[in-house]
């Protein structure tokens, strides 16, 4: 019996605790296509909907043996209404009931809605978010390419309904900066819901950078800018005459020479004086009469020499003209070096220097040297200079001598009828030397009588050896004189 009534007392507080759950559950609100729990575990309960039908009533429906309630996919208008809940403690005792009430909210549904085609700067446009669904209350807001929407900076006037559910854009004027992705948002506490539409304006081209007149240096890179915007994107064409005044054009096609840039430039890898002239960008995009302008191209020339190396020769005594004629843009410089040290005629009595005009594409320059000797062999550079570059310009100058007298001249093998002389080979006056003579005579002889020796030339590295041979008659006491010759020039020592 004691056990009978801990039993019983323990089923009355449980039943109390259930009756003040039950109390303060009036109402629950739930989303749309949620699904629902109510749980407690009971001792003994059951569960009816608005209509006082026993749940469950359909398969979405499931009530668990401890009390719980689920409904899957909430909808509204079937399952939002009045539930009630009556829980049995147990025999002897009265059972308990308590109804609710189950609210079904929606989120916002935001109506499709877009602007008008092809609208042109100017003109007017406005359109309009309905809300067509969702519980207030409702707030709704504008975007702009994701950003909030600046009613100044845009122009535009946003107009919205007293419930919420209705906003209206309006612009009065359309310009390029109305282009762009506009976005209703409406917000509610179950959630958002939003649309989106571009509003696209068609703008006639205008220039991000207009064509200019280009100066260009020939050989080198250069760009003629030519950029628009619009939309459409313009298309840009350009177009050449090389005539004054420019009368026909003709399309430029790309090339590996000459090609047309992603963004409309006009680009040239290498300038060539050819490309001179007049050149037209033309830009387009089907709004509007589109857009052109003339520019002229003018390429300079930096100095140049087609021949970069020369040799020269002259003789020791004479006037030895160097020149170098190089081609270019005037106005030009001329700087002479020798062996790499700048000429300067004022300390060089004999040079001097000259620069003539010879036709409208050539110079010549001139340094001139008065009396050669034989310190002006050397390397000289012509050296051209302008506002757009230099060029440089080798003349090696060999100044021919007679050859110096041999040195160091060694009798040796005397017989009567042979003999061998050495000596050293002696500078040979900037030209080959083409034979060494012998001439002898007699002691007692005039020096005017002299006799050739029957010779031939051996050559030791820096040594030159001349042997006789082959003599009928013995040498007897007499003297020797050496002569070298070479091309245009003899030398007796």
């Amino acid at each position: 019996m004691y056990q009978n009534n801990a039993e019983k007392e323990k089923r009355y507080l449980r039943f109390h605790e259930i009756l003040c759950l039950l109390w303060k559950c009036n109402e629950i609100s739930v989303r749309k296509s949620r699904d629902m729990f109510l749980t407690e575990t009971l001792l003994n309960d059951s569960c009816s909907n608005r209509h006082e039908r026993v749940l469950p009533v359909n398969q979405r429906q499931r009530v668990f043996p401890n009390g719980t309630l689920l409904i899957t996919g909430m909808q509204p208008g079937v399952d939002d209404g009045i539930y009630s809940c009556e829980v049995s403690p147990g025999q002897d005792m009265t059972a308990v009931s308590r109804s609710f009430r189950i609210i079904i909210r929606t989120k916002p549904k935001v109506s499709k809605f877009s602007f008008q085609d092809n609208l042109h700067e100017g003109m007017r446009t406005a359109v309009t978010c309905i809300v067509v669904a969702g519980d207030g209350p409702l707030t709704t807001r504008w975007l702009k390419d994701g950003i909030p929407l600046d009613e100044k900076a845009l122009d535009a006037t946003v107009i919205p309904a007293e419930e919420g559910f209705v906003s209206t854009i309006t612009i009065k004027s359309l310009a390029h900066k109305h282009n762009g992705n506009y976005s209703c948002l409406a917000t509610n506490d179950v959630g958002t819901g939003s649309f989106s539409a571009v509003l696209t304006v068609k703008v006639p081209p205008r220039w991000i950078l207009e064509p200019s007149d280009t100066y260009a240096v020939a050989g080198r890179s250069a760009i003629i800018d030519c950029q628009a915007d619009g939309v459409p994107q313009p298309h840009v064409r350009w177009k050449v005459a090389t005539d004054h005044p420019p009368d026909r054009f003709k399309t430029i096609v790309s090339s590996s020479h000459v090609h047309i840039l992603v963004n409309g430039s006009l680009n040239f890898r290498s300038v060539e004086t050819s490309d001179a002239g007049f050149y037209l960008c033309e830009a387009n995009n089907g709004v509007g009469s589109g857009l052109s302008t003339v520019v002229r191209l003018t390429v300079h020339s930096a100095p140049q020499f087609h021949s970069k190396f020369m040799v020269l020769s002259a003789r020791r005594g004479e006037r030895c003209l160097i020149e170098c004629t190089p081609s270019g843009d005037r106005p030009m410089r001329f700087t002479w070096r020798r062996n790499g040290q700048i000429v300067d005629p004022s300390n060089e009595a004999r040079y001097s220097q000259n620069v003539e005009e010879m036709d409208e594409f050539g110079i010549k320059a001139s340094l001139i040297i008065e009396k050669a000797e034989r310190k002006d062999s050397a390397l000289f550079m012509c050296t051209a200079a302008n506002d757009f570059g230099e060029d440089t310009m080798n003349i090696q100058v060999t100044i021919k001598d007679i050859p110096d007298a041999p040195q160091n001249l060694e009798v040796h093998d005397v017989s009567s009828r042979s003999i061998r002389l050495t000596w050293d080979r002696p500078f040979d006056g900037n030209s080959p030397i083409t034979q060494y003579t012998v001439m002898w005579r007699q002691t007692d002889e005039p020096k005017e009588r002299h006799f050739q020796t029957g010779l031939r030339y051996l050559q030791h590295g820096s040594r030159a050896s001349f042997l006789t041979y082959n003599r009928k008659v013995p040498y007897v006491c007499g003297c020797l004189s050496l002569t070298v010759n070479k091309t245009r020039f003899s030398g007796q020592h």
